[in-house]
């Protein structure tokens, strides 16, 4: 083992790859070791319709198409207005087929409820895919510009 600098890399090895690399690159010494894993919930049922849909996360697009729910929310017509933070998010939800409209970047939650704050009407329903640890940021926000958020944990 060298003596110069190391880190330790704790989330799944998908998300570490990239890092590691970049860091390896640069000399510097790289252990993973994944302190998290990824469980995805079964929704128990969701909105019939929403005038948005957002995604957080790459797992909260994993998460509804593993339920099998991410058709039947998005081939509702008329068609939700999509959002996502960021590009990986975006990358995902256009591996599933489907375009999102808006993609907040910098990959904030509260830069895409900026975004969708301006493109909604107040009363307007907005439903965010996520998984259940945030920082509810984003939803706060929608809420006080008067949107409907429904919150979907997957």
């Amino acid at each position: 083992m060298s003596t110069g600098p190391m880190v330790v890399l704790t989330r799944e090895k998908e998300d570490n790859d990239a890092l590691a690399l970049a860091l390896a690159h640069k000399g510097v010494d790289v252990i993973s070791i994944p302190c998290v894993a990824t469980r995805y919930l079964v929704p128990d049922k969701i909105p019939d319709h929403c005038d948005a849909v957002t995604f957080s996360s790459r797992r909260g697009v994993r998460g509804i198409q593993k339920a099998g729910l991410l058709g039947k929310l998005l081939n509702s017509s008329p068609a939700p207005l999509l959002g996502v933070v960021g590009k990986s998010t975006g990358d995902e939800l256009r591996k599933a087929g489907y375009e999102p409209d808006v993609q907040a970047d910098p990959p904030e939650g509260r830069v895409l409820a900026r975004i969708l704050t301006k493109r909604l009407e107040p009363g307007q329903r907005v439903l965010t895919v996520r998984g259940n640890l945030r920082a509810g940021v984003m939803d706060g926000l929608l809420s006080d510009s008067g949107l409907e958020v429904v919150a979907l944990e997957v």
